[in-house]
């Protein structure tokens, strides 16, 4: 089991080192269609932004190198520069400077720009599947204290029957879940009607469905959502983006 995450965390990473980085970002060499889409499909699960993002953001970071426009700004700390900058909203030159930095190459790629309009906030097994249970997302916002971070523990969650067995060997303890009846209250009061079983056939009917194939025990388990539609104003000292919705 730990050699097989290891493998897999090790392929995922190639996803930035090859793809990323040295293939997409400073074209270092060329790649068949081939390739470049298991590169595309490793950079994906490894949650770092679309390859389209991260390479305009490595791109500003060469070309504004240690300043507020570089998104890994070393002038704001270790942890900031390596993981932090994941975590935290773009200083406002980083968005600034982004608009203008050269990316018609990535414009021109077909694959990263399918890979950028389909790589939204989704429940998505494929997801799952390659991050041992981390892709259902819509329940993990709903729920972000429950354990499973999934309505279910059985299907591609790993992660949670880990816990699960860690838990009946009595290593860990006091587990939080939520209850079947807030689950089908919230998706009852907040649900997009999508559910693979309180949902409807209207709703389910408007989802437009994105690829991989569907979640055999729950059809919707891998859709996409129109953007939500907001407006942002910069702050009159510009140190931080804030919504105005």
């Amino acid at each position: 089991m730990y050699f097989s995450a290891f493998f897999l965390t090790y392929f995922i990473g190639l996803g930035i080192t090859i793809g990323a980085h040295r293939l997409y970002t400073h074209r270092c060499f060329k790649a068949t269609p081939l390739i470049r889409a298991f590169l595309l499909l490793l950079q994906t699960a490894s949650g770092q932004n679309s390859m389209f993002i991260w390479c305009r953001d490595h791109r500003l970071h060469h070309r504004y190198s240690d300043t507020d426009a570089d998104p890994h700004n070393s002038k704001r700390g270790f942890f900031f520069s390596h993981v932090g900058w994941l975590m935290c909203k773009k200083h406002p030159y980083v968005i600034e400077f982004g608009k203008k930095i050269n990316i018609s190459d990535l414009q021109a790629d077909w694959m990263v720009m399918f890979q950028k309009k389909n790589q939204q906030p989704v429940e998505s097994w494929i997801v799952s599947f390659f991050t041992s249970g981390e892709g259902w997302h819509n329940y993990h916002h709903a729920f972000p204290w429950d354990y499973k971070a999934a309505e279910l523990s059985t299907h591609l969650n790993p992660t949670a029957r880990i816990i699960e067995f860690l838990a009946s060997i009595g290593m860990i303890y006091d587990l939080k879940s939520a209850p079947p009846d807030m689950v089908k209250n919230r998706i009852m009061r907040t649900g997009d009607g999508t559910h693979y079983e309180l949902g409807n056939e209207e709703a389910k009917a408007a989802v437009k469905v994105s690829y991989p194939p569907l979640h055999p025990m729950n059809p919707t388990y891998t859709v996409t959502y129109e953007d939500p539609v907001i407006s942002l104003k910069v702050e009159r000292d510009t140190s931080k983006i804030i919504s105005t919705n």
